[in-house]
């Protein structure tokens, strides 16, 4: 009786042990999953950020530019 005891005590924490470490993998790599998505999720927001900073200059100085020409218009009249 004891060996049979013994056995089964063996199998359900050879059981318990497996699963947790299926479980604990599964975690690990879910876990690396969501941080790679978050890294490109930010690249893109940068690039996203970074294309409005040089959108913005360049309506800032097209702006500047027709301001100029609209002043030498007005010195020229």
């Amino acid at each position: 009786m004891d060996k049979v005891a013994n056995i089964l005590h063996k199998t359900v924490v050879s059981a318990i042990a497996i699963t947790c470490l299926w479980q604990g993998a599964f975690v690990v790599s879910n876990t690396i999953d969501l941080m790679q998505r978050r890294k490109q999720r930010k690249l893109e927001e940068d690039i996203l950020v970074q294309q409005y900073i040089e959108d913005d200059k360049k309506k800032t100085l097209l702006l500047e530019q027709q301001q100029q020409v609209l002043q030498q218009q007005k010195q020229q009249n």
